[in-house]
């Protein structure tokens, strides 16, 4: 029986030696049982909450599905070192049986799948109560008066001891230099200045923003649910503010995502001794944010949502820094985010093009260069051109990808009966077979891109004249575009089956440009192609 070995430790306090110690165990636990170790993996300071993140267990699972399969049984010391996550622990059990893989643990033998239900639940409800016991933890150091995370702007860490003369973590001092910069924006602020103009004078100027970058937008403004941002942390009028927030992780992909609490589960604690901004003024920029606030609920936009108002919304990009544009202004044209949001030190693009003159233009160009009935002529010939060249060398690739990975999959195989019967062992040995291994798996990608190469849908003789009905349709829609939202949405998708963006470069000389546009002749085709589906390989 051949044993593949895992082991995993969740924190970087933790000793890096526990790798080695959890090894050590199993690999005596693999001779109690009779196996061979053929494979270890590991994951070092990575939690157990979701498999989305580890390396080491998402290579062991591919090694168990490879051919032949290269060992019998997984050993760990223990069900958690292979998750904490109920879901994830079925994900494991389920996928790994189905390879005809075991998992045998230091703790719990066999697993069987009583010991994944009960084990598995133990170990989600184990990492509930370690979330609460760190909140809890957390709380009690506010309400001690210290902080729980970096400092925020205006702040630094403030060296202190206790009776003991041990270090006592966690408290602030004011930053004077910082602090002298959200005195000035919080003037600036209710002066009546817009967070942009503020950003773009602090780019403008040189003063570091924030972890020594420029500033933004959202380093000022915030966001009202999370009280963050200099306009809205409640640090700055001396009260701190904790738990805010919570974390949720979604298991299948590794990624935690910030959701705000609501302000019935906030916990409140003055803090005099770190205001920065006096009371009136505090109370002046409140009050002007929940004003614009009502603004713009008032005017709908907070209905609507980000749902796009122009033909070509999201499509238009900056040419100077490759950032989105969208309307603003009194005369509605296209503007730089980053430069609206960063100032000229985010880009010098101070070009705004009226948005009717722009999409007019835009819009003769597509008709010009896109939707042109030669345009299609000319590609559909050049498709199958490509097409019968690449296909006459993809048929000799393939047959030779074939041979190379029947030669693979057979020394590994070989090699496999050798270890196997005794002939051949130690880590020479198992190193050889993970390279037989990773260039059988190469081969195998290979072959599957070329087989489905192999599956391109010929083009329809028909193309061209499909291809000007879709273009009529698409010009029929663009001309519907004003009549309502239902034809712009419709209009919309139509131009994103033929262009990608529309680069706007400045040029010499005030109020002048240049679009560019960038479209995709696979798109093209797919429309030519009526409702067939054509794949292309690029090489």
């Amino acid at each position: 029986m051949r044993a593949a070995l895992y082991a995993r430790f969740s924190s970087e306090l933790q000793n890096a030696a526990s790798i080695a110690d959890q090894l050590a165990a199993a690999r005596r636990h693999a001779e109690r049982i009779g196996a061979t170790v053929v494979a270890e993996f590991s994951d070092a300071a990575i939690s157990g909450a979701s498999m989305a993140n580890r390396p080491g267990l998402n290579d062991l699972l591919a090694a168990a599905r490879r051919r032949p399969r290269p060992f019998d049984v997984v050993i760990c010391e223990a069900l958690d070192r292979l998750t904490r996550s109920g879901g994830d622990a079925w994900d494991i059990f389920d996928d790994l049986k189905a390879q005809g893989v075991k998992i045998s643990t230091v703790s719990e033998g066999d697993v069987s799948m009583l010991h994944v239900g009960v084990m598995g639940t133990m170990n989600a409800i184990f990492l509930d109560e370690l979330g609460k016991k760190v909140r809890r933890g957390l709380t009690g150091v506010v309400m001690s008066g210290r902080h729980t995370s970096k400092p925020p702007y205006g702040y630094r860490r403030k060296l202190a001891y206790d009776a003991a003369g041990e270090p006592i973590r966690g408290v602030l001092e004011i930053d004077e230099v910082q602090a002298a910069v959200v005195r000035r924006i919080y003037a600036d602020f209710c002066a009546g200045l817009t967070v942009y103009q503020i950003v773009a004078k602090l780019n403008d100027e040189g003063v570091p923003g924030p972890g020594g970058r420029l500033w933004a937008y959202t380093h000022v403004n915030g966001r009202a649910a999370y009280l963050d941002g200099i306009l809205r942390n409640h640090l700055y009028a001396g009260e701190r503010v904790f738990n805010r927030t919570h974390k949720v992780k979604d298991r299948r992909t590794g990624r935690q995502t910030t959701r705000a609490n609501p302000p019935s589960e906030w916990i409140r604690q003055p803090a005099p001794e770190l205001r920065i901004i006096d009371e009136p003024t505090w109370a002046k920029a409140q009050a002007r944010l929940t004003a614009i606030a009502e603004r713009v609920a008032a005017s709908g936009n907070a209905q609507a949502g980000n749902a796009p108002k122009r033909l070509f919304s999201g499509l238009i990009r900056c040419g100077v820094c490759g950032g989105g544009m969208h309307t603003s202004g009194t005369n509605r044209g296209y503007r730089c985010l980053t430069r609206m949001n960063k100032g000229l030190a985010g880009c010098t693009n101070v070009r705004s093009p009226p948005a009717d003159v722009l999409e007019r233009q835009v819009l003769d160009e597509v008709r010009r260069d896109f939707l042109h009935p030669d345009v299609i002529e000319a590609a559909v010939r050049e498709y199958h051109a490509a097409r019968r060249k690449a296909g006459a060398g993809a048929a000799v690739e393939k047959g030779q990808v074939e041979r190379d990975l029947a030669e693979a999959r057979r020394r590994a195989a070989r090699l496999v009966d050798q270890v196997a019967e005794g002939i051949l062992t130690g880590p020479t040995v198992q190193a050889k077979l993970a390279e037989l291994e990773a260039r059988a798996a190469e081969l195998q990608a290979r072959l599957d891109e070329l087989s489905r190469g192999a599956e391109i849908v010929p083009m329809i003789p028909s193309a061209a004249a499909n291809y000007r009905r879709r273009i009529e349709a698409l010009q029929q829609a663009i001309e519907n575009a004003d009549q309502g939202t239902a034809e712009l949405a419709q209009a919309r998708e139509a131009l994103r089956k033929v262009i990608r963006a529309v680069v706007i470069h400045p040029l010499e000389g005030r109020g002048q440009w240049r679009a560019e546009l960038q479209g995709d002749l696979t798109s093209i085709l797919l429309a030519a192609s009526g409702d067939r589906e054509v794949r292309m390989r690029r090489g």
